[in-house]
C-alpha cells in the first residue's frame, strides 16, 4: 500500500491466459463478499463482467436486477484490465478504479491489483465506515489478498470440495520440511492435536501453514503460540537469532495468507507484517510466553519480523 493507492500481488499456479480468463469469466465463482466493501445491501448476489458494449462489471441480484459497478476502461487480454468501482452510496462524481495486471512467471502468473481513488471518498462517507484513509486502505488490501487467494484456490481445485464447501489453497499438496526435526514435530502435533510438548518451541505451540513463495505448495512450521484471546495470533521470524529470516517469512511476504492449527482447531487467516506500537504490543505478549525473543534480536543485525494473523471468517 502506498499513498492513496492499495497495491497487492499474489503468485498463482496457473498460466497467464487461464488466470485472466478465470478472473473475467468466472468472477462469480471465486469472488467473496466483504461487509466493509459491499456494493449494495442485497444478499445472494453474484458478480459478472457483461460483454455488451460498453463492457462493464455488475452485481446481479437473485431477482436478476443489476447494479452497475463500473465500466471497463482498459482491456488488454491477457495482460491487463482496468475497471471503475462504485458502491451504491457513491455520488455521481465519486468513483474509484481497479487495475489488474497478469505477468507470466516461471511458476505461473503474478497477479497484481492496484485500487486507487479512496482518498476522494470522505472519511464520513458510509463506504468508509468512519475509518481514516490508512486503516481503511489496509483493510481493503487485506480483502484483495483474500480475493486473490480465492482465485488461486478456484484455479487449482475448481472452487469447492464435495458437498459445496469452498476450497482453499491450503488444501493443495503438502511438502514436508527437508529438516527431519521440523517434519517430525509437525507430524507429532497433528497426531496428538498439540497435546504433546514440542522439543523445539515448548508446550505452548501451534502449526503455521504457509504457501511456498515459488512453488505454491503447502509448508508447515511449528512455532510458539502467541494469541490475544480474540481469535488473532502473531508469529515471529526469530529463527533463534540467526542472521537470515526463516523460509516461512518469505512465504508470507509473497503470499500473505495462512492457515493455523491451534490444538484441534484449524482456521484460515489473512496476514500482515506489524510495525511500531502494534509490533511492540504483540512482542511483549510473545515475551510472556517465550522470554528469549529479546536475546534473539540482540544476537542478530536483522530486524526480526512479526506478523499478525486475523481470521478470514
Amino acid at each position: 500500500m502506498s499513498g492513496s493507492r492499495v497495491l497487492v500481488s499474489l503468485r498463482i499456479s496457473a498460466p497467464r491466459q487461464r488466470t485472466f480468463d478465470a478472473f473475467i469469466d468466472e468472477i462469480g465463482d471465486w469472488w467473496r463478499p466483504n461487509r466493509l466493501f459491499r456494493f449494495t445491501d442485497r444478499v445472494g448476489c453474484r458478480l459478472a463482467f457483461e460483454p455488451d458494449p460498453p463492457q462493464h462489471l455488475v452485481e446481479i441480484g437473485p431477482d436478476g436486477s443489476r447494479f452497475h459497478i463500473g465500466e471497463v476502461r482498459v482491456w488488454q487480454p491477457p495482460e491487463r484490465i482496468v475497471f471503475g468501482w462504485r458502491q451504491a452510496g457513491f455520488d455521481a462524481d465519486q468513483d474509484t478504479e481497479v487495475s489488474v495486471r497478469f505477468a507470466p512467471i516461471d511458476t505461473g502468473t503474478l497477479v497484481t491489483v492496484e485500487h486507487t481513488g479512496w482518498d476522494a471518498i470522505p472519511q464520513h462517507h458510509v463506504a468508509r465506515h468512519g475509518f481514516p484513509l490508512g486503516p481503511f486502505q489496509r483493510r481493503n488490501a487485506e480483502w484483495w489478498q483474500a480475493l486473490l487467494a480465492s482465485l488461486h484456490s478456484h484455479l487449482r481445485f475448481g472452487g469447492t470440495r464435495q458437498g459445496g464447501t469452498p476450497m482453499s489453497a491450503f488444501d493443495g499438496e503438502y511438502e514436508p520440511s527437508a529438516w527431519d526435526m521440523i517434519a517430525d514435530e509437525v507430524a507429532r502435533y497433528e497426531r496428538s492435536g498439540g497435546s504433546e510438548p514440542s522439543d523445539l518451541v515448548g508446550d505452548q505451540w501451534i502449526i503455521l501453514w504457509t504457501l511456498g513463495a515459488r512453488s505454491g505448495k503447502v509448508r508447515k512450521t511449528p512455532l510458539v503460540r502467541t494469541a490475544d484471546g480474540n481469535g488473532n495470533y502473531a508469529v515471529i521470524g526469530s529463527q533463534g537469532g540467526a542472521p537470515t529470516n526463516p523460509s516461512w517469512v518469505h512465504n508470507l511476504r509473497a503470499n500473505p495468507v495462512a492457515r493455523l492449527q491451534d490444538g484441534p482447531t484449524v482456521r484460515d487467516f489473512r496476514v500482515r507484517e506489524a510495525e511500531g506500537d502494534e509490533k511492540a504490543s504483540w512482542w511483549a505478549r510473545a515475551m510472556a510466553v517465550w522470554p528469549s525473543y529479546d536475546e534473539y534480536q540482540a544476537a542478530t543485525d536483522r530486524t526480526i519480523p512479526l506478523f499478525v494473523l486475523e481470521p478470514t471468517d
